[in-house]
Parts: structure tokens; C-alpha cells; sequence
């Protein structure tokens, strides 16, 4: 049920029943694109990866630099490297492999080129489904970290994740969802790992 949540408001499925509200107003998605278009971004589990391109490309590819020049629109091949030079340092993942097919990477790591892709759109509302699912510790600080920032910024972030310490503390509202249906709406910050459990298993 969590999983299909997602991919309704990311406009991969549509509902059987029920709506989908945007400040206030009724929405129908019928298209991944027709969701972004209202500046939601889904990164479904696992990430989509093509694995023919490179790292780089991997990671622009939807969000593309671009320039104009005499009429022609060129990609910004300096501005693609930069990103993907963040993308390496907050990583810790080797600045000279990025021009190699992003099958090179490992599987957490590819799980990181779908994150930074999607976080690099600068949704209005950032839809997670496990996003640390595939990694070690160190990337899962790192991508909860990024997590916090776009939240900061007034990325709305929709966070789907079995690890409930991740879900109490990357939120200000979490909701517990069994067979489809929601069991539990709390505050965080007033709910404790013991209290989730206790849901989860009755």
C-alpha cells in the first residue's frame, strides 16, 4: 500500500477511489510527466538507471544544462561535470570513473545516481519509496542529510521507509499504513520507536 501511494501521486498509477489533492485543489495525474509538470518528483524503488550511459549522463539525464548558441541549443557539458562532481565528493566516489558506463557502480551506489538525480529537479515535493534501502551506512547518513536539506528549503518530502528511526527523525508527521490502510497519523516528535511498534504488531 505505501509503495502505491507513492506511485499515485507520482502519476505512475491512478486511483481506484478516492482523490489527490494539491493545496486544497482536486488533481488527476494520468502520466509521470503530468505529475512533475506540478513539480512532483517520484524516486520509486530500485531507481531508474540506463545503463548504456555514463555516470554523468546518468545523473542529468531529464535535467539537462542546456545553452543557446546562434539559435541552437547545446548541452552544457562543464555544467554536467560539476554536478556530477557534487555527486562524487558527497559520495566518496572516484571524480575519474564518472565518464564510465554507471553499471561500473555498485547497486548502492546506482541507488545514489537515482537520488541525485531526483533531488537535482528541485521538486516542490520529493517522493522517496525505501531510498536507503540498497545502502551501507555511511551513504544512508549521507542521503538522510540530503533528505534534511531539501526539506529545509520547502521541498514537501514524502518518505516511505521500514526504518523507524529514520521516519521519526527526517519527519514532523509520519502515518503507519497496514494492509492499505492508515492505522495511525502522529507527530514525530511526540511518538516514540516503542509506540510504532506497538501498532505495527497489534
Amino acid at each position: 500500500g505505501k509503495s502505491t501511494l507513492l506511485r499515485i501521486a507520482g502519476g505512475v498509477l491512478r486511483p481506484d477511489d478516492g482523490v489527490l489533492r494539491i493545496d486544497e485543489t482536486e488533481v488527476q495525474f494520468d502520466s509521470v510527466r503530468s505529475a512533475q509538470e506540478y513539480g512532483i518528483e517520484l524516486l520509486s524503488q530500485p531507481p531508474a538507471i540506463f545503463p548504456q550511459l555514463s555516470i554523468v549522463e546518468n545523473i542529468c539525464v531529464g535535467v539537462e544544462p542546456t545553452t543557446k548558441i546562434l539559435g541552437i541549443r547545446l548541452l552544457e557539458r562543464a555544467e554536467m561535470r560539476k554536478r556530477a562532481g557534487c555527486f562524487a565528493r558527497d559520495f566518496g566516489i572516484d571524480e575519474t570513473t564518472l565518464k564510465r558506463p554507471v553499471s561500473f557502480l555498485s547497486q548502492g551506489q546506482q541507488a545514489l545516481v537515482g537520488f541525485t538525480r531526483a533531488i537535482s529537479k528541485k521538486p516542490k515535493v520529493l517522493a522517496l519509496d525505501e531510498p536507503t534501502a540498497a545502502l551501507g551506512y555511511r551513504e544512508r547518513a549521507t542521503v538522510n542529510h540530503l533528505i534534511g536539506l531539501a526539506a529545509a528549503e520547502g521541498v514537501a518530502v514524502l518518505l516511505v521507509t521500514h526504518i523507524l528511526k529514520d521516519a521519526l527523525d527526517l519527519s514532523n508527521r509520519f502515518a503507519i499504513l497496514k494492509e492499505g490502510r492508515v492505522v495511525f497519523l502522529g507527530e514525530s516528535r511526540e511518538t516514540s520507536e516503542a509506540e510504532i511498534i506497538r501498532y505495527l504488531i497489534a
